[in-house]
């Protein structure tokens, strides 16, 4: 199994040697023996938000920081991984990434299939259900309104402009009602 030497040294050898012995194991479910020997695992400190993701261009399973401190949950999160790798190496990109294919590998070796993984300290992800606030950019003079997502200082009033005018808006920030 390729098993880099940053991610031994994060893991330890003891959990490192216990997660081969499982990849190995998923790989004869999957009936691809040859998978360990052909995806690399390596610790990538930079990544923040991510627990762990396959890149399907170098076959690599890149692990952060979090993923070492998910005591009970590295099973989980590797196994989602390889996962992505065994669908890889059967079906290449003709299937979604988290389409029926993928989710029946990761129950055959005994997990719920997941998109994410929900843990304590994490950020909650948006839903898009939050209401953003709005601003009202408004002329003094003729009393035009328009409104944006943000305050955008360039915008014009195109009425006041032609009639000679700076037409310059006023922006006040509008609260929302859900």
């Amino acid at each position: 199994m390729g098993f880099s030497e940053e991610f031994v040294e994060a893991a330890g050898p003891r959990a490192a040697t216990r997660l081969s012995a499982l990849v190995r194991r998923w790989a004869r479910v999957w009936q691809l023996p040859f998978l360990p020997s052909r995806v690399q695992v390596k610790h990538n400190a930079r990544l923040r938000s991510t627990v762990a993701r396959y890149l399907k261009n170098t076959r690599t399973i890149e692990v952060g920081p979090r993923f070492f401190s998910l005591r009970t949950r590295q099973i989980d999160v590797l196994a989602h991984e390889m996962a992505h790798a065994a669908i890889d190496f059967k079906h290449g990109q003709a299937v979604n990434v988290h389409g029926q294919e993928w989710q029946s590998f990761v129950r055959a070796v005994g997990f719920t299939p997941r998109a994410r993984l929900t843990t304590a300290g994490a950020r909650p992800k948006r839903t898009g259900l939050e209401i953003p606030p709005l601003y009202a950019h408004r002329c003094p003079v003729c009393h035009m309104l328009r409104l944006s997502k943000r305050p955008i200082k360039r915008w014009r009033c195109r009425s006041c402009v032609e009639a000679g005018l700076e037409g310059t808006l006023k922006i006040t920030r509008v609260a929302r009602e859900k």
